[in-house]
């Protein structure tokens, strides 16, 4: 009989099966991380674990527990993501496990049985840490550390580390081959089997080793010739990425993923190791070498490629990133799968044309403090003058209207009719903004000299060209159109080559604040062509708060304005249609300046910034969702209670002016 508990366990290895894995939102430009690992011990089947006999073991307990899921080779066939991972029991032996995925980055389960490989060499005690390379020879080879007892010396804990090497066609039958052996080096991990035949031959990066530890005289990573893969015997090893005084491969380094051929080069993803008060730092750090001669680098980026963070360095062997694989799709996508902390595993992902970026246009490292300081100067100085010939937001020319969040120097715009004046003479005005949206599609406006002018924004960072056009004095003002369905944070204005602001226009003595809805924030004003009719479907295209009544009265009466209005929005929270299903009633919304819980922290509006002359306050229509009690009862206790609030909230209005 099956015991209860197998159910409730496997179903929790289906939920973290299941999860979807999230971009962590940590920035480089180089790769993304994500927020969860892709495999962890909890991702072992229950059946690898329990006994489930309830007659056998009538306790449901661990049997033959894991102790760490680690260290995973990679490949992709026929469009799935591969991994070979290291499974490490709680009796400390590891053996590997093959775990597949639709989309690299979630969803990676179990194979019904961890791989057994053929017994062909008595001697050996433990094998971790394999590559995948898919070779040009046809098979799919995997190189791993395999380990021995050190019977030569009186030490419990000496052991002896090679190269053992396997193929397979498909990644479930397996044979085993003789373990590689390098004439001039006694150990050997970490080893690499190349993905081409270099001058007809089998080739391999290797790490030469004094002991099972230490590197000793073993200078870095090395690269050796052999004839038959079947019984693989290298002679001379060239050293290839050197180990370094003062970097991040002081104390040892050694190749991590399969090379990834590129038109400038085969890049390789390598782990470098430095020695600290803690013990040691792995990281993972990036060089190339030459399409002709594979041994040869020709390019080594300065510094670490990645590096553990929070929780990465916790875990069995702390403050370790280390990888076996790296994948590239069709599509010149590349997954990087590492481990953390000789623990769990992770995915990072890149594109080829970025890694290429990274790995030939960043400078090396000049190894001494003052080159390398002198470095980064030149990197600043060139980064200031190109700054220069941009205008920051919170310049004292600019002229700003509404009700502005404030990050840094760069205001963000939430509210409809928010703005800035730029007056200037130039020849071309482009703004940088970051543009969000909840629903909709997102736009900002200009006003060039008189002219309005409407502009389709993409999610995120982007350049806007406003105008280009002779040499002269113009003025434009920047505003948002729409109400919190979107927002825009202004980065930074380029007036071009030879533009300059110039004197800061006047704002208007008279001043307007609007509280409302839909209505007052301009949604639909420029659907002229349905007047009388129903609202034609849209996508913000028809909305413009240039256009509200607000600010048309205002244009007329040559005041500024201040449109606090929310489509959807009622007089109550509960109430209305905005934020569903937490509606927020302009109760909440009147007393903000950022309002919307979507892009982030609350703030409050200081009143005292502003007095308005004329404040109008059209809100109500929306308060019959999702009961019209008004209908169901005029002057009933609901009514009454609405009625109520109108008038408090016009009291507490009045009481700010």
């Amino acid at each position: 009989m099956i015991h209860e508990q197998y159910y409730i366990e496997q179903e929790k290895v289906a939920r973290l099966v299941g999860k979807k894995n999230k971009k962590s939102g940590l920035y480089n430009g180089i790769f993304e991380r994500y927020e969860d690992p892709v495999l962890t011990r909890e991702h072992i089947p229950v059946d690898w674990r329990y006994d489930i006999n309830k007659e056998t073991n009538p306790y449901f307990m661990e049997r033959l527990g894991v102790n760490a899921v680690f260290n995973a080779g990679a490949i992709y066939l026929d469009g799935k993501f591969y991994l070979v991972a290291r499974v490490e029991g709680a009796d400390r032996k590891s053996f590997f496990a093959v775990a597949e995925s639709d989309n690299g980055v979630d969803g990676f389960h179990f194979w019904d049985y961890p791989v057994e490989l053929p017994d062909t060499c008595k001697e050996e005690t433990n094998v971790y840490d394999m590559r995948l390379t898919k070779h040009e020879d046809g098979y799919i080879y995997g190189v791993f550390c395999s380990e021995s007892k050190d019977t030569k010396v009186n030490d419990l804990s000496a052991a002896v580390a090679a190269a053992g090497i396997v193929r397979t066609k498909d990644l479930k039958h397996w044979e085993r081959l003789d373990n590689l052996v390098t004439l001039r080096s006694p150990q050997q991990r970490n080893v690499v089997l190349h993905p081409e035949f270099v001058d007809g031959k089998y080739a391999f990066y290797t790490r030469p080793m004094d002991d099972f530890i230490e590197t000793g005289s073993g200078g870095g990573i090395g690269f050796g010739l052999c004839e038959d893969i079947a019984h693989a015997v290298i002679d001379e090893e060239r050293i290839t990425s050197l180990r370094k005084y003062h970097t991040i491969t002081e104390a040892k380094n050694g190749a991590g993923a399969v090379p990834i051929k590129t038109d400038r080069g085969y890049i390789h993803i390598a782990h470098g190791v430095r020695n600290t008060a803690a013990g040691l730092r792995y990281v993972l750090y990036c060089f190339a070498t030459a399409l002709d001669d594979p041994a040869k680098v020709i390019a080594e980026p300065s510094g670490a490629f990645l590096v553990p963070r929070g929780e990465e360095r916790i875990g069995d062997v702390s403050n370790v990133v280390f990888t076996c694989g790296a994948v590239v799709t069709e599509k010149n996508e590349v997954y990087l799968y590492y481990a953390s902390s000789d623990t769990r595993m992770h995915v990072a992902t890149t594109t080829l044309e970025k890694l290429i970026d990274y790995v030939f246009e960043t400078p090396e490292d000049p190894l001494r403090s003052r080159d390398c300081v002198a470095q980064r100067v030149g990197l600043i100085a060139e980064n200031k003058k190109l700054l220069s010939t941009e205008i920051s937001p919170d310049n004292k020319e600019l002229v700003y209207s509404g009700r502005i969040d404030w990050y840094g120097s760069y205001p963000a715009f939430l509210y409809p009719c928010t703005s800035v004046t730029i007056h200037f003479e130039g020849a071309s005005c482009k703004v940088t903004v970051k543009s969000e949206r909840q629903n909709w599609n997102s736009y900002v406006c200009a006003i060039v000299d008189g002219e309005m002018k409407k502009f389709l924004l993409e999610d995120g960072v982007q350049t806007v060209t406003l105008w280009e056009g002779e040499m002269g004095e113009h003025t434009i003002v920047v505003f948002k159109p729409l109400d919190a369905s979107n927002r825009i944070t202004l980065y930074s204005i380029s007036l071009g080559e030879g533009g300059r602001l110039l004197k800061a226009v006047e704002k208007p003595k008279r001043r307007i604040e609007i509280y409302g809805d839909s209505v007052s924030a301009g949604e639909l004003s420029e659907a002229v062509d349905y007047v009388g009719q129903p609202d034609p479907p849209h996508n913000a295209e028809y909305s413009n708060s240039y256009y509200s009544y607000g600010w048309i009265a205002a244009r007329k009466l040559g005041a500024e304005i201040h449109d606090i209005a929310q489509g959807g929005v009622g007089l109550l929270r509960g109430t209305g249609y905005f934020n569903e299903p937490d509606y927020l009633g302009m109760d909440q919304v009147y007393d903000k300046t950022m309002y919307h819980p979507a892009y982030g922290e609350v703030t409050e509006w200081d009143f005292s910034k502003y007095t308005p002359h004329v404040v109008v306050v059209a809100i109500g229509q929306n308060d019959n969702f999702p009961r019209d009690y008004m209908k169901e009862d005029y002057d009933g206790s609901r009514a009454f209670f609405w009625k109520l609030h109108y008038k408090w909230f016009i009291e507490k209005l009045r009481a700010h002016y």
